[in-house]
């Protein structure tokens, strides 16, 4: 029986769900079908750099959904109007001969415009900038001059960027001077907003999935861009659970299915094979 409880065991541990992480959707109470927009976080960010979302309802239906920008008028470029706004740390800083590294962590916040925030009241440096998911591959994005004159009331230069990244490279020229102080980035963000449809009497989630699916509905997108009536959502707390993946593709439902049926087709013969050897054991033992 030990045997038995073993191969089931490994059954259990092959289809069970790893960890993932999801957060309620909280709006007013609806008695119709109705549009529900709800305003990205940098905590949902966070998770999308990485990961595909789907919106569940209480009855474990995936629903589709809609991402726009809305993004901030011409007049708002030179000023935080309109722009989501964040300062990102210093994350890691690597001093070389010729030129510093600089390293910021937005963690997937959408960079629509950045401001490095240098100490120094002059410079005239070169930058290189990089973005990538981890540390160890980087993809080369632009070249921006940086430079500031003493004394001089202009501001700071927003350098125009437009990505999502986990992870953000400055390099900068120092091969005739001494590194420059970049104490952190202030980073703008145009507002980015999830719309989906819900129906009454249900709960939804944001369901974090390493899995691509594709979620998007030109139903929704034509709604959103007829300016149809919506209702506001909240996001709840991020939480972290187990659950087992049911929404498979076709093939991969039919190849877990034909794994089920051998595994336990083997453990019913297995079952059968111990019994016999148990009553053959026993005969023996009575007939001496």
């Amino acid at each position: 029986m030990r045997a038995i409880f073993l191969i089931w065991l490994s059954v259990v541990n092959l289809f069970a769900g790893s960890d993932y992480y999801t957060k309620e959707i909280i709006f007013k109470r609806i008695i119709t079908p109705t549009l529900i927009r709800v305003k990205i976080d940098d905590e949902l960010y966070s998770k999308m750099v990485s990961n595909d979302i789907r919106i569940y309802s209480s009855n474990s239906t995936i629903e589709n959904h809609y991402i726009k920008s809305n993004s901030p008028t011409l007049q708002s470029y030179s000023s935080d109007d309109g722009y989501d706004v964040s300062t990102v740390p210093l994350f890691l800083k690597n001093i070389e001969l010729d030129y510093t590294d600089y390293i910021f962590k937005p963690d997937g916040i959408p960079i629509d415009r950045l401001i490095p925030n240098i100490k120094e009241d002059e410079y005239n440096r070169l930058v290189k900038i990089y973005v990538g998911n981890t540390q160890k591959e980087w993809h080369f994005i632009l070249k921006h001059l940086l430079k500031r004159i003493k004394f001089s009331e202009k501001k700071d230069e927003e350098i125009s960027l437009n990505s999502s990244t986990k992870f953000i490279r400055l390099r900068v020229d120092n091969s005739e001077e001494s590194p420059l102080t970049i104490e952190s980035l202030k980073i703008k963000t145009a507002p980015n907003y999830l719309y989906f449809m819900a129906n009454p009497n249900q709960q939804y989630n944001i369901h974090f999935t390493k899995k691509h699916t594709q979620n998007f509905d030109n139903e929704i997108v034509k709604l959103v861009e007829n300016n149809t009536p919506f209702i506001e959502g909240k996001l709840a707390d991020l939480k972290k659970s187990k659950k087992i993946e049911i929404e498979e593709d076709d093939n991969n439902s039919k190849e877990k299915g034909l794994v089920i049926a051998i595994v336990i087709a083997v453990v019913v013969l297995f079952s059968i094979a111990i019994g016999l050897i148990n009553g053959k054991g026993g005969g023996e033992e009575s007939s001496n």
